[in-house]
């Protein structure tokens, strides 16, 4: 092979290695984003409300790490909308802890 066919191998097969990585992020976004729902849905009372706002600031974190790194804008709108509604969910709570 001459320089350029070892190039675009190499190309190749880094952007399959980058498809795959992307694959496995979003798997992984997704399936946290199910977690913290399904973890929110057991907040029944003002003693969850330490957990939730624990579950706020991973969302938080895992947010701004993903927007530092160069991935797909849907996949930080999704952790975008999940943080949002966590937070949604944390006011809701605290109100709730507030009237009690």
């Amino acid at each position: 092979m001459d320089g350029k066919a070892k190039t675009a191998v190499i190309i190749a097969a880094s952007e399959k290695v980058s498809n795959d990585l992307d694959q496995v992020i979003n798997r992984a976004v997704n399936n946290l984003s199910q977690l913290v729902e399904r973890y929110a849905r057991l907040a029944l009372s003002g003693s969850f409300a330490v957990q939730v706002n624990s579950a706020v600031r991973l969302l938080e974190q895992n947010y701004l790490a993903l927007e530092g790194n160069i991935v797909g804008q849907d996949q930080l709108q999704r952790v975008k909308d999940s943080l949002d509604h966590m937070k949604r969910k944390l006011v809701v709570l605290n109100k709730a802890n507030k009237a009690v």
